[in-house]
């Protein structure tokens, strides 16, 4: 059977959490003289036991007081490096303000809701030609949709046309072919309302009746 899980903890014996660090401490040191012998590393431990006791270890290359202020050295130029990096940003942040600020003031005097800035005539001439050329490319712009607004109004007017030419001579047309070809009956009927005429029946005109051809009763006698 494999060795049970040691659950990390404290130990409460002071004995046993002794000889815990004891026994550790050695592993510990051994591994980092391991360290900078197979690896050519420089390696420094610093330990302070549970009394109050120093136990430290450094590469034989170079002695523990020399790494620890190799590593002040390190330490301090990253400090410095990020430092660097916070004074950059902000003074890109500052320069973004101040950009920002710039184009807003300008916003402003050119559309006339604060002149206070300007100080000299020159500036304010400078201004008006702005915007008198701003103006000028307004105005062709509003001109440019002006005249396609009106060329797609023309447009539709003559397919409207087209259409209604079209819808005419379609109407023409059939109007023009349901003539001839009722013409045959047309001349059928008015010769049979002459005849009836002829033999004093108007079936197909018909007038109104004369008053001496009204019935009349006559009583009868017993």
């Amino acid at each position: 059977m494999g060795r049970g899980k040691i659950e990390i903890k404290r130990i409460d014996k002071k004995a046993s959490r002794q000889a815990t660090f004891c026994k550790r401490r050695a592993g510990l040191l051994k591994k980092a003289h391991e360290l900078a012998v197979l690896c050519d590393a420089q390696v420094g431990v610093v330990i302070f036991s549970g009394n109050g006791k120093l136990f430290d270890y450094g590469s034989p290359s170079l002695s523990l007081m020399e790494l620890i202020h190799r590593y002040e050295i390190t330490t301090r130029n990253t400090r410095l490096q990020e430092t660097d990096r916070d004074d950059q940003m902000f003074m890109e942040i500052t320069r973004l303000r101040n950009e920002k600020d710039q184009l807003e003031a300008s916003l402003r005097r050119q559309t006339g809701e604060d002149l206070s800035s300007v100080a000299t005539v020159d500036e304010l001439s400078q201004l008006q030609l702005q915007l008198e050329s701003a103006l000028t490319k307004v105005r062709q712009r509003k001109d440019e949709l002006m005249n396609q607004q009106l060329e797609e109004l023309r447009h539709s007017q003559q397919t409207v046309h087209d259409q209604n030419n079209f819808l005419c001579r379609m109407i023409s047309g059939n109007w023009q072919s349901s003539v001839s070809g009722e013409a045959p009956a047309m001349e059928a009927l008015t010769a049979a309302a002459v005849e009836a005429e002829a033999f004093g029946h108007n079936c197909f005109f018909p007038e109104e009746e004369d008053d001496g051809l009204a019935l009349q009763l006559w009583p009868l006698h017993n």
